[in-house]
């Protein structure tokens, strides 16, 4: 029977489908995997299990649907929005906007609290956070809906605080950040957005554009667009069909259009529109304000209305585009600096462009290069305009075939009179939001579940859309519901599916990487937003539905995109909440005190340590509080030195609190490494960390989640050209030697498909005899060398799992087995 060694050292292929399982005559096949759940494939090749998720907020009304935009002001000024039911609200820095600080100088100890501040300047229902109370604690670091306020007091909603700490001094309050929209929840995921600077623009077939506006950095407004002279529908060709504008004729001014001849062009859904007046040397710009009748409206006139249309009936006028009646955009783009609309109900093949020169909200139409214009395009099928992208050339999605926009030469930019617009790709594509991701554009094709990559053919001359899930066609499971795209630590389309998995395409075109991978978590994923953070780095900020004790929540949760595995970074438990007791001060230790170079110490840290940090163990116990610079200990392990310096030292803690928002249930904790015993957490949001173990400095509680790797059956490569495909043949996997690197924990399991056959499994990483015995595990890189004796079967399915909250990567795995011939 012959003996076969087969490596695998690439993951980049990603996951693939089942209907590739037969397919060991291709390449991808040995790169990709049968399962990569909660693992990133990197582009070096190796893949490293995904960071947890920190815990940020529940979002306004988990009973609701949120959804998460991103708002980026500029490279350090970077905003998640958390669009809700007729609001907005907002993160920075993984925390919420909030509004400039109140000062307390009162809390009772009453049911409910009733918190002094002078002219708060709140109204009932709204929500903010209270911090820095000394005495009355309890209030700290959490969020409360206001009630009855006066002009100095408000109550906190359904607060007890009979049993609190009596109210000492301090305190501050902090306003939620939260501003009114008119989208609602069933409204959210169909916005379409684009930016520039301070200023976001969202459409929405439903509304009127709307403006977004950075005015500070924790202020923000929302306000309807009024466009300028335009854009209007062609005009009137009905000689008998007049209006008259009658009234005031000043900029400004009120006035009346009345329509005779006939026709009753109006309606009450046209308050809010535009209409223009022409005669034969001059036009007028008005705005509907009210409806009287089918043939009178009142107006606000938005120019001065020269004599030669005021009080003469003409039947040259022209409707605005956009209205109740009309409809309003679907699709929004800044292409060429200018604004694009396009998709509203009366005219879905029809594409607004506004002045140029970053005059966006100018559609005063002309000849000149500079000018707004209109164009329509037409279309066998007369499909609507899904969405619009702006590239080299302008994109746009409908249902039956992606079209390009360029000027004629391909060269100069666009202008009323030099667009050409052709239909390059049959495929046509879904409502959601095409995304751009290194270089390329991909999207959604109708249907929700295959996704495409549009590229240039020089042999065709054309732009085409290949199928990017050709090979993993399981990927986007029944749907989905939401697209996104990051580009660091790699280049990666973002599909939410409406499972509440997120499926994730890593696709580096230079280095032919393209390869599918899945996150999963103890919930449902319902929306993504990638926000890159103050170090330059993408974060993912996720929407989560979960059940909490019973009870649905949908949590604000991000995850950070780094691969470091020093202690404050080794986040791998979701929605999670982080104790980092690390000091940044000077600590002198003499005989039974201990002595800060700054105010770092309270007297709630009785009874918590002092542990030094890395690869010393000097640990002392808190037995009494003198300042906030000095205490007093017990020396319980000697320090490397009688100074600490800053950073390289904590203060450990076994008791977590905080945890709120996950009271019932059972969180794996890691704790300076060390994975503890799970415990749930106790109605006042805290787990304890067994007596048995050491007290932690750096401690990350969370809900648990496992990562899985299988590669595709193993099928050997050196045996083909011998005794060909190894497929359907009898064949046991004896070992397996794991290449690791910075990995503690996990396990090896062997599938077993036969009837009454339990899986094997098979731990790793287990404690070396050379490891300190009162240090954690240190994390492994290196080589293991595990026997498997899988036994013999047609296919070897092996999989390498990791459910603690511990880091793990695998560089690669070599198998030894044996063919029965």
């Amino acid at each position: 029977m012959p003996k076969f060694s087969e490596l695998r050292n690439n993951f980049t292929a990603g996951e693939l489908s089942e209907n590739v399982n037969a397919r060991d005559d291709f390449g991808r096949y040995y790169n990709g995997c049968r399962i990569i759940e909660n693992f990133d494939p990197r582009p070096q090749g190796l893949a490293s299990k995904r960071k947890g998720s920190s815990f940020l907020a529940e979002t306004k009304d988990s009973s609701k649907l949120s959804a998460l935009y991103e708002f980026t002001y500029s490279s350090t000024q970077t905003y998640a929005i958390e669009f809700g039911d007729l609001y907005a609200r907002f993160y920075t820095n993984e925390a919420r906007v909030l509004e400039d600080a109140k000062t307390i100088s009162g809390a009772t100890q009453a049911n409910p609290v009733v918190i002094t501040a002078t002219a708060h300047g709140y109204s009932n229902g709204n929500v903010v956070v209270i911090d820095d109370v000394v005495g009355m604690t309890e209030l700290n670091g959490k969020e409360y809906t206001v009630a009855n306020v006066t002009a100095n007091s408000f109550e906190l909603s359904g607060i007890d605080g009979t049993s609190f700490t009596a109210y000492s001094s301090g305190g501050k309050a902090y306003k939620i950040h939260e501003i009114t929209t008119p989208y609602t929840q069933e409204e959210i995921f169909d916005l379409a957005f684009t930016q520039d600077g301070d200023v976001m623009y969202f459409a929405h077939p439903d509304h009127p554009v709307q403006k977004l506006t950075r005015l500070s950095v924790n202020e923000f407004t929302l306000s309807e667009v009024e466009f300028l002279k335009g854009p209007y529908t062609d005009k009137n060709k009905i000689s008998t069909d007049l209006i008259t504008h009658s009234g005031g004729a000043n900029e400004g001014d009120s006035a009346t259009l009345t329509a005779t001849g006939g026709h009753t062009p109006f309606s009450s859904d046209h308050v809010g529109a535009l209409w223009k007046l022409e005669s034969s040397s001059d036009e007028a710009h008005v705005k509907i304000t009210g409806f009287t009748s089918s043939t009178v409206v009142s107006i606000e006139n938005k120019s001065d209305v020269a004599g030669s249309i005021h009080n003469v009936a003409l039947s040259t006028w022209s409707e605005g585009e956009f209205s109740d009646v009309r409809g309003y955009p679907r699709a929004i783009a800044i292409h060429e600096q200018r604004l694009v609309l396009a998709g509203t109900e009366s005219a879905p093949q029809k594409k607004f462009y506004s002045k140029s020169n970053a005059d966006y909200e100018n559609f005063e139409a002309g000849t000149n290069a500079d000018d707004a214009f209109t164009v329509k395009f037409g279309s066998l099928l007369g499909d609507p305009i899904r969405w619009i992208l702006s590239d080299d050339v302008l994109f746009i999605g409908t249902s039956g075939g992606i079209f390009r926009v360029r000027s004629s030469n391909n060269s100069a930019a666009l202008t009323p009179t030099d667009i050409d617009i052709k239909k390059h790709i049959s495929q046509g594509c879904d409502i959601l939001l095409a995304q751009q991701v290194d270089s390329s554009v991909l999207y959604v094709q109708a249907g929700g579940q295959i996704a495409r990559k549009i590229g240039f053919s020089l042999n065709s001359d054309k732009y085409r859309a290949t199928d990017i899930t050709i090979d993993a066609d399981h990927i986007t499971g029944t749907g989905i519901v939401e697209t996104n795209s990051q580009q660091i630590p790699s280049s990666n389309l973002i599909l939410v599916r409406k499972d509440g998995q997120i499926a994730k395409l890593v696709l580096e075109q230079d280095q032919e990487i393209n390869g599918w991978y899945r996150y999963t978590t103890n919930g449902s994923y319902e929306s993504t937003a990638i926000i890159r953070n103050n170090e330059n780095k993408e974060s993912i900020y996720t929407i989560v539905k979960r059940e909490i004790n019973g009870v649905t929540k949908r949590y604000v949760e991000v995850i950070k995109p780094n691969y470091d595995n020093d202690d404050i970074n080794a986040i791998y438990a979701d929605s999670s909440l982080t104790y980092d007791g690390t000091k940044d001060a000077t600590l002198t230790i003499s005989g039974s005190t201990a002595t800060a170079g700054s105010a770092v110490f309270s007297s709630s840290d009785v009874g918590k340590w002092i542990h030094e940090l890395g690869d010393n163990v000097g640990r002392a116990k808190i037995t009494a509080f003198t300042d906030s610079q000095n205490v007093t200990i017990e020396v319980i392990e000697e320090f490397s030195a009688a100074s600490l310096s800053a950073k390289s030292w904590a203060i450990a803690i076994k008791n977590i609190t905080g945890l709120d928002h996950l009271i019932g249930e059972e969180v794996v904790i890691s704790s300076d490494g060390a994975t503890e015993t799970p415990a749930t957490v106790d109605s006042n949001g805290e787990v304890n960390i067994p007596e048995t173990s050491l007290p932690g400095s750096i401690i990350h509680a969370g809900l648990a989640y496992t990562a899985k790797l299988s590669p595709m059956p193993i099928e050997s490569i050196t045996l083909q050209s011998i005794f060909g495909s190894t497929q359907g043949k009898l064949k046991t996997i004896d070992s397996a030697i794991v290449r690791f690197k910075e990995t503690r924990g996990g396990k090896i399991v062997v599938e077993k498909k036969e009837e009454n056959q339990k899986n094997i499994e098979i731990p790793i990483n287990a404690r070396s005899f050379k490891d300190k015995q009162n240090k954690v595990v240190p994390l492994f890189t290196g080589d293991q060398d595990l026997t498997i004796a899988s036994g013999y079967s047609r296919q070897s399915l092996i999989n390498i799992e990791s459910s603690e909250p511990q880091p793990m990567t695998i560089q690669s795995i070599t198998f030894r087995g044996t063919v029965n011939d």
